[in-house]
């Protein structure tokens, strides 16, 4: 976090199995911006993220096709990328000037966490796109069976700050994580996506509530604005809704 060029900033990330932050998309972005807020007491002050202006790929090597560029940006033709925490806006400033940042590590498995190998994506996907990616990866969006696996799961993939409808243009549920209870047709009759018997469930009071359509379901990672009952439960949604967040999990490989 101590101020550095983008090239050093870039290389301590790399010494911890991470990189620069990278900013995909919208939730990313506000995300980012939140969690520096948080942490920089100067909302006025500005991070590197993981991008020169020129580049096609952010150096974790996801496309950089997202952008959120201030007004006016990029002022520079060559240079690198940092944010202002303030307004989650980009500029453009001399790879060599000192600025604060964030690596972004992957994450691995958690000895709270045992019996399986959690993969965290944090993409913005639907319930069926983000189960196909999971499946890409040998395993399956993340099924629950105890109260310490769910909160394993909430302080796995929460950002840490409070979401409201509206949000940057999003409802609050949109910020949230996708699990893998689904529901095919709409009558009460869910299942995992691995599976694994139904064994436990921690709706929250309103939910399940679509009768009649095919949803996926929801963990509230992050506390809603307004409605502290709802953090750390479930509820279902449509599985064409895009979340900010899915765990994929996969059986541990067994010695």
């Amino acid at each position: 976090m101590t101020p550095t060029n983008f090239y050093d900033a870039e290389t301590n990330c790399v010494i911890n199995n991470g990189h620069l932050a990278s900013s995909t998309n919208g939730f990313v972005n506000s995300f980012i911006s939140e969690m520096a807020k948080g942490i920089i007491s100067d909302n006025g002050a500005q991070i590197w993220l993981g991008s020169t202006i020129n580049s096609t790929n952010w150096t974790d090597g996801q496309p950089f096709s997202y952008k959120h560029w201030a007004k006016g940006e990029p002022s520079l033709s060559n240079g690198c990328v940092t944010m202002q925490i303030s307004t989650s806006d980009w500029y453009a400033k001399s790879c060599n000037t000192p600025f604060p940042y964030f690596c972004e590590i992957n994450a691995s498995a958690s000895e709270a966490y045992p019996t399986t190998q959690p993969i965290f994506v944090f993409y913005n996907q639907n319930w069926t796109e983000a189960e196909k990616i999971c499946v890409q990866k040998s395993a399956h969006l993340a099924s629950i069976h105890s109260t310490l696996e769910n909160s394993f799961l909430v302080e796995f993939a929460q950002t840490g700050f409070s979401v409201s409808d509206g949000m940057d243009g999003y409802t609050w549920f949109e910020w949230q994580t996708l699990i893998g209870l689904y529901d095919s047709y709409g009558n009460g009759d869910f299942k995992w996506t691995d599976n694994s018997s139904i064994d436990f469930l921690n709706w929250g009071s309103f939910w399940p509530n679509k009768p009649g359509q095919p949803t996926g379901v929801g963990l509230t990672t992050d506390e809603v604005t307004g409605e502290p009952g709802y953090f750390q439960h479930w509820f279902d949604s449509y599985q064409s809704v895009e979340y900010r967040a899915f765990v994929c999990k996969k059986a541990a490989k067994l010695s």
